[in-house]
C-alpha cells in the first residue's frame, strides 16, 4: 500500500436506483453506491489523460494482434453484484469467454482485468477501497498505474489458505510488467512516465516484440490509433 493517503472529496447526489443511474449518468465518469448515492469522479490532469491514451492504444493494438478479448474504456460501469458499489475502472478487459458480460450500458459481473489510473483525489479509493472490492469480487487482475509516484503495479488473485487474495505479480527477468491474463504482454514501466508518449512506430515495434502485429496494421501503420 501507499503511505500518506489523502481522502478524496467527491461530489455526491443521493436517492438514485442503479437503473436510474445508468440512464441519468450515461457518458459521465461516475460511480453508483448501494445506498443510492452517486459519486462524481473528478477529471484527471494532463499526465493522467496521456497515460490513459497510451494504454488504450497499446492494449487495442495488442488485442488486435492477440484476439483474446476486448478493451472497454471509461465511462463504462462494472457491477459485480447486488449490494456493492458499481465502479468505473479507467480501463477494463473482458476475455472472449466473458464477452457476454458486456451489456449496452454496463459490464454485468467482474472484468478479467480492471485498470485504475491513480489521480491525486483517487489515491485512497484506488489503493484501498477498490483494491478490497475488486479482490472480493474476483477480478482476476487489478492494475494500478500511478503517474505521480511513477509506480505501476499488477495484482493477481491467488488462493492463500483457501482465500482468494491479491498478490503483486513480479516483474519479469527483464524488469517488465507482465500479465497472467494477457499471455505475451510485457511492458517496460519506464515507458509509462515518459514526457513524450511513444510514437506509432514505437508502439508497433513494442507489440511486435510481444508476438507480432496483425497484417492489417503491419501493412498500414496509419491504422495504429493515436
Amino acid at each position: 500500500m501507499v503511505a500518506n493517503i489523502s481522502p478524496s472529496a467527491p461530489v455526491q447526489v443521493t436517492g438514485i436506483t442503479f437503473e436510474q443511474f445508468l440512464k441519468d449518468y450515461a457518458g459521465q465518469h461516475a460511480e453508483w453506491h448501494p445506498d443510492g448515492s452517486v459519486e462524481i469522479v473528478m477529471a484527471g490532469n494532463d499526465s493522467h489523460m496521456m497515460l490513459s491514451k497510451f494504454l488504450t492504444v497499446l492494449l487495442e493494438i495488442f488485442l488486435e494482434a492477440h484476439p483474446i478479448g476486448i478493451l472497454i474504456t471509461t465511462p463504462y460501469t462494472m457491477r459485480v453484484d447486488v449490494g456493492v458499489p458499481a465502479r468505473e475502472p479507467d480501463l477494463m478487459i473482458l476475455l472472449e469467454a466473458n464477452k457476454d458480460r458486456k451489456k449496452h450500458t454496463y459490464v454485468d459481473g467482474a472484468a478479467d482485468i480492471a485498470i485504475e489510473l491513480v489521480s491525486p483525489e483517487s489515491v485512497e479509493r484506488d489503493y484501498v477501497t477498490k483494491f478490497g472490492e475488486y479482490e472480493t469480487a474476483g477480478v482476476p487482475e487489478y492494475w494500478l498505474m500511478d503517474v505521480k509516484r511513477e509506480t505501476a503495479l499488477i495484482y493477481e488473485l491467488r488462493t492463500v489458505e483457501g482465500e482468494h487474495l491479491y498478490k503483486r505479480r513480479p516483474l519479469d527477468r527483464h524488469g517488465r510488467l507482465n500479465s497472467g491474463v494477457l499471455s505475451g504482454f510485457a511492458l517496460d514501466p519506464a515507458m509509462l512516465w515518459r514526457e513524450t508518449p511513444p510514437s506509432a512506430h514505437e508502439l508497433l515495434a513494442l507489440i511486435g516484440a510481444m508476438g507480432g502485429v496483425t497484417s492489417s496494421i503491419a501493412d498500414d501503420p496509419s491504422q495504429a490509433k493515436g
